[in-house]
C-alpha cells in the first residue's frame, strides 16, 4: 500500500511553513539518501573520537549525524528548515509532529543533544561542555535517529497541500 498524503502532524507542518520556519523545496529522495550516508559516517567518526579526550568534537560529530538524518527526512518530503533563527530546533519539531508516536524517544533526544552542542560550541567561561557519558549517549541517540530516518524515508510521501 502506497501512502499518498501524510496526515500526522499536518497542522503543525502547515503552521511551521506559514511562520517561515520551514520552507518548501523540490523533494529529493536521492539527496535524502546522501544525507543519511553522511549521517552514518558522522556517527562512525563520533565513535572514533569518543576514544580520545576531545569530547566536544566527538559530541559535535554525533550531533551532526542526528541533524543530517532529521534533515534527510524533511528533504525527502520537499521541506527544509527556514533561513531564520532556530533552524536546528525546527528539525526536531517538524519530525516529531509527523512521527510521534511511535518514534518519540529517538527524535526527542535531539532536544538535549542540541542544548549540549550549543553549550559546548559556544561555552561560557565557567560553563560545562560535553562529557564522555554525554558523548556515548549522543552516539546511541544519533544511531537511533538514523534508524528512524532509514525506515521512514522510503514510505513518507512528498509533503503536499
Amino acid at each position: 500500500m502506497s501512502v499518498t498524503r501524510w496526515e500526522q502532524g499536518r497542522a503543525d507542518i502547515d503552521r511551521l511553513i506559514t511562520q517561515g520556519r520551514l520552507e518548501r523545496v523540490a523533494p529529493n529522495q536521492q539527496h535524502a539518501q546522501v544525507l543519511l550516508e553522511q549521517a552514518r559516517k558522522a556517527v562512525q567518526s563520533a565513535a572514533v573520537l569518543a576514544t580520545t579526550d576531545d569530547t566536544i568534537t566527538a559530541f559535535t560529530a554525533a550531533y551532526d549525524a542526528a541533524r543530517k538524518a532529521l534533515t534527510a527526512i524533511l528533504v525527502n518530503q520537499g521541506l527544509r528548515p527556514g533561513s531564520g533563527e532556530g533552524g536546528h530546533a525546527v528539525l526536531r519539531e517538524a519530525v516529531l509532529a509527523q512521527l510521534e508516536p511511535p518514534n518519540q524517544p529517538a527524535v526527542r533526544a535531539f532536544g538535549w543533544m542540541r542544548q549540549i552542542r550549543n553549550s559546548s560550541a559556544y561555552p561560557e567561561p565557567d560553563g560545562a561542555t560535553a562529557t564522555g557519558r554525554e558523548v556515548s549517549d549522543a552516539i546511541e541517540a544519533a544511531q537511533a535517529i538514523i534508524q528512524v530516518a532509514a525506515k521512514v524515508i522510503p514510505v513518507m510521501p512528498v509533503y503536499g497541500r
